[in-house]
């Protein structure tokens, strides 16, 4: 399997205990946009989440979180959970507002646009 290219986009730094940032990514080559992804941190551990539901239940069960992105083939999944911890932990806060930046490693690509909507369906 070739190495998966990525950009993550429109970092918005947070510091709400374990989430340090919400950010968009592009997958490429296919140029696929993933918005308000989740960065978290804690201890030693690193970790991103794709956008998810929040599911409330009235019968006293747990809430549950429900992705809207997901991955059948799990090699896959492990090697982009690789490719976005790299390009994260490569950001720069200089970066943050659609500033996009590309992991040194991972490829060149185009900035995003830091409107969500500009030129994406």
């Amino acid at each position: 399997m070739n190495p998966i290219k990525v950009e993550v986009g429109q970092y918005r730094p947070m510091d709400k205990g374990s989430l340090k940032a919400f950010f968009s990514l592009v997958i490429y080559p296919q140029g696929q946009k993933i918005l308000d992804c989740r960065y978290f941190e804690q201890a030693d551990k690193r970790w991103f989440s794709f956008p998810q539901k929040e599911v409330k239940f009235n019968d006293g069960r747990k809430t549950e979180y429900i992705p809207y992105v997901s991955y059948l083939d799990k090699e896959y999944l492990e090697q982009l959970k690789i490719a976005v911890l790299t390009a994260l932990k490569d950001a720069k806060p200089q970066e943050a507002y659609g500033q996009a930046k590309s992991s040194s490693n991972q490829g060149q690509t185009n900035p995003l646009p830091s409107d969500a909507s500009t030129g994406w369906f």
